[in-house]
């Protein structure tokens, strides 16, 4: 709640440094590899196979949205798996968080990324504020970037992307 007063306030402080960001990636899914491991699920991560550029990111603000979209994934699969892939994309990095779990109805999906928005039927069941995704977009956007859900339906999964400008 105190990060959505200071979004809304435009009070967020950055502290941007140079990274390699896919140690960052990789330092985030090994803090989740136990949470999967509770509900069975495989937590897989693909990283590229030559090191991108370093990134001039606030690493605390990125590590929480890569948090954020593994945990959910995590929290709307019951079996399978979570996949977080990154890779060199032209002139961005993107991140993309796939789940074999709960899907994304087509009516939620225009609601994901706004401020206590949450999906319904099954997935309304499952506990949440509505503010992660909505921090998650803040975070992206601020970095010049973009995010986004992809999903077939209800049963089919999901996948959450987003770029960050390499520049």
């Amino acid at each position: 709640m105190l990060n959505v007063s200071r979004i809304e306030a435009g009070r967020v402080q950055f502290n941007f440094i140079k990274i390699q960001f896919e140690d960052l990636v990789k330092s985030a899914v090994d803090e989740l590899v136990t949470k999967a491991k509770i509900k069975s699920l495989r937590l897989n991560l693909k990283l590229p196979s030559a090191p991108l550029p370093k990134l001039k990111l606030d690493e605390e603000k990125i590590r929480q949205v890569i948090m954020n979209l593994v945990e959910n994934s995590i929290k709307y699969t019951d079996q399978g798996s979570v996949s977080v892939e990154l890779k060199h994309n032209g002139g961005d990095i993107k991140v993309c968080v796939s789940d074999t779990g709960a899907g994304i109805k087509k009516e939620d999906m225009e609601k994901l990324f706004h401020k206590f928005s949450r999906g319904t039927g099954a997935t309304a069941a499952i506990e949440g504020t509505g503010l992660g995704l909505f921090v998650a977009r803040e975070m992206v956007e601020a970095h010049k970037g973009r995010i986004w859900a992809e999903s077939e339906g209800e049963g089919m999964g999901s996948r959450f992307c987003f770029t960050l400008p390499i520049k």
